[in-house]
């Protein structure tokens, strides 16, 4: 009985094994198709493959990167600036993706003035930007593996100075390993509760109240980045950088 169990077990394992390589498989040569029809200039067809991997369950910096890329070329720059969005926000630290991000929203017709932060975010938010979630998760690691390393070395070395240096060195990997940590939950916290979206229509009306017929306050464009404060049946609270608000219909905005 125990070995008929144990083969079925092994057999399960097998066939989650063999479907896992078979569903990667899948979405590589889909990934492979769509980097070939792009290149052709076929640029619906490879945005319909990537959208393909996407409903499949795999995402990645570097697929929201290309199928931003296919969306800017067929002039839909709603969605190419999302996508870039989506990529820039697992993949911060990438150059490439933060240059086509800037020359996308350079092509928006809002003009929105973004109210500075304090020098202290700021400098905190380049900080958290330097690298990706993953980043800070296997920084986090590498650390926690150096500083048990070193306080074993303090207990175990001899000397008076040996202790002294391992223990001033795991001191101070100990507070950089509880800096990375913070960093590490902040970068988690934005890329999963953020509240932050891409206007996708070429020109929404802004109402005062979130009503159809309610009074027009102001006119925004495709590609223009707002948060959300509050969601009443399908009507959106948005806030722009610059501060005002309004409301929208929940059909012409889309999460980041």
């Amino acid at each position: 009985m125990k070995r008929t169990i144990k083969h079925i077990t092994l057999l399960v394992a097998a066939l989650f094994t063999l479907a896992g390589n078979a569903f990667a498989q899948s979405n590589n040569e889909l990934f492979s198709q769509a980097n070939e029809q792009y290149k052709q200039g076929n640029f619906e067809q490879s945005s319909t493959l990537y959208n393909q991997i996407l409903a499949n369950g795999y995402e990645s910096a570097t697929l929201y990167y290309n199928l931003g890329n296919a969306e800017f070329r067929l002039g839909n720059l709603g969605g190419a600036i999302l996508n870039y969005e989506r990529a820039h926000r697992l993949d911060p630290s990438d150059n490439d993706i933060q240059a086509n991000l800037e020359f996308a929203r350079s092509k928006t017709t809002d003009n929105v003035n973004e109210i500075p932060q304090f020098f202290l975010a700021s400098w905190a938010n380049s900080i958290i930007g330097l690298f990706s979630t993953n980043g800070w998760a296997v920084l986090c690691i590498v650390l926690m593996v150096v500083v048990c390393a070193l306080w074993a070395m303090f207990f175990l070395v001899g000397s008076f100075n040996g202790k002294k240096a391992t223990f001033f060195s795991a001191l101070a990997l100990t507070a950089f390993l509880a800096v990375a940590f913070v960093n590490l939950c902040v970068s988690n916290n934005r890329a999963n509760s953020h509240n932050e979206f891409i206007v996708m229509m070429p020109a929404i009306t802004v109402k005062t109240s979130p009503e159809s017929d309610a009074t027009d306050k102001f006119l925004l464009h495709e590609g223009t980045k707002v948060t959300v404060d509050e969601t009443i049946n399908d009507w959106s609270k948005i806030k722009l950088a610059d501060g005002n608000t309004g409301w929208t219909e929940n059909t012409n905005i889309e999460k980041i």
